[in-house]
C-alpha cells in the first residue's frame, strides 16, 4: 500500500503543488533539482506502472516553487491581495493516498467554511 513521505510539516504552507513525476522505482526518496520538495508518494504497488507499461511508476509530489506565497511572501504573483494560486496547487490537508486532493483557492483558505471536502479536483 502506498504512503505519503512527509519531508516538512504541511501545516506550515497555505497551499502545496501537487505533481506527478515517472521513476523507474516504486519506493525510495525522490529529488527535485529547483524546487522545494515537501513530500512524495512512496511504496507504490509493485503493478502499478503507468499506462505506457515501461516499468515506469507515476508518483504523486507536492512541492513549492520560488514565486510560491510560503518562499516568499512578498512575491506579488500568488498572495490572498490579489487571488492568484497555481493551478496545481492543493490543501496540505487533503493530501492523502486513496483521495483526490482539494484544489486550493485563496478564498476557501480564508473562509474555511466555504472548503469542499469532498476530495474533487
Amino acid at each position: 500500500m502506498s504512503r505519503i513521505i512527509w519531508l516538512e510539516d504541511s501545516r506550515k504552507f497555505a497551499y502545496l503543488r501537487e505533481g506527478r513525476v515517472f521513476r523507474s522505482r516504486r519506493k525510495g526518496e525522490i529529488s527535485l533539482k529547483h524546487n522545494r520538495l515537501v513530500a512524495y508518494e512512496d511504496d507504490l504497488p509493485k503493478n502499478s506502472f503507468s499506462e505506457h507499461q515501461i516499468r515506469m511508476y507515476e508518483r504523486r509530489i507536492w512541492f513549492l516553487k520560488s514565486q510560491d506565497y510560503d518562499m516568499d511572501p512578498k512575491h506579488e504573483i500568488y498572495s490572498p491581495e490579489n487571488g492568484n494560486s497555481p493551478s496545481e496547487a492543493v490543501f496540505p490537508s487533503s493530501v492523502s493516498t486513496d483521495a483526490h486532493s482539494v484544489k486550493f483557492t485563496w478564498e476557501q483558505f480564508l473562509h474555511p467554511e466555504t472548503r469542499n471536502h469532498g476530495g474533487e479536483n
